[in-house]
């Protein structure tokens, strides 16, 4: 009998030839590199988002600044200024809206338009000739306010000047009409403005209200004062708290004086919580 040969094929351990290849590296983007060499810089460029639009950000900043290479000197000749506005692709014909006023300015609704129109003619003049001569958005900017500043404190000092030219005026002349000196009743002015407590904040109605109160036959604004004013209140206060009827201590006179100045000072009381 044949004996059955076995043979037992080992199947041979097979090496790992091939070890693992490392990850290659990704470099990173043109625009995470120049964000992390700039650090806080880059915040004026974050609005790139990716590697073509930097560039073409960059690309067009550059042809700005050669552009501004250009810019007119200070006693150039209109043409060039308006050759370099065409450059910044600008109009060198500038202007300004202003704004719509509403109902709410009543009246002035119909000047204020005139008015700020003046204003913004100024602010267009000193445009044209301040803008060109900076690539500065804040030179620019700053130039524009300081000369509209200094217009404007030169108007506004030579109105107070001749504000004063036209009181001192007819101070005099009115001096002149009652036989006196314009010393002399700037003195008098002065003496009645410190007894009534007026001084030149105060209101000419408010003045005209004093001598209507001290001319007319009619006792209505006197007693206005008298009982619609706390000062007036008080007066009463004082006056009714010294009368005999009010310290005399009984009788149907001094409950009546009672009863008078517990009204007034509930009277007083809400004229002072209005």
């Amino acid at each position: 009998m044949m004996s059955e040969e076995v043979t037992d094929t080992v199947t041979a351990p097979v090496e790992e030839s091939a070890t693992q290849a490392e990850a290659t590296p990704v470099a990173p983007s043109l625009r995470d590199a120049f964000a992390e060499k700039l650090g806080d810089d880059f915040k004026s460029f974050e609005k790139y988002k990716d590697d073509e639009s930097l560039i073409n950000g960059i690309m067009s900043a550059q042809q700005m600044i050669g552009k501004k290479g250009d810019i007119p000197a200070e006693d150039a000749d209109d043409e060039t200024k308006a050759e370099f506005w065409k450059k910044m692709g600008l109009s060198d014909e500038m202007d300004i809206t202003l704004p719509e006023f509403g109902e709410e300015f009543g009246d002035l609704a119909n000047q204020l338009p005139d008015y700020y129109g003046g204003i913004k003619d100024q602010i267009l003049e000193i445009a044209k000739d301040v803008i060109p001569k900076s690539g500065n958005v804040n030179e620019m900017l700053n130039g524009i306010m300081n000369e509209f500043v200094k217009r404007d404190a030169d108007a506004t000092r030579i109105r107070e000047a001749e504000n004063m030219a036209a009181q001192k005026d007819m101070l005099e002349k009115v001096a002149a009409k009652n036989g006196i000196s314009a010393d002399q009743l700037s003195a008098k002015t002065e003496e009645i403005m410190n007894r009534q407590g007026w001084s030149n904040e105060t209101h000419f109605t408010e003045v005209l209200l004093e001598f209507a109160k001290m001319t007319e036959n009619s006792t209505e604004l006197k007693d206005a004062h008298l009982h619609n004013t706390t000062e007036g209140l008080d007066t009463q206060i004082r006056e009714l708290s010294a009368s005999d009827e009010y310290l005399r201590m009984t009788g149907p006179k001094h409950d009546i004086a009672v009863s008078k100045v517990r009204e007034l000072l509930n009277k007083k009381a809400q004229l002072e919580n209005k």
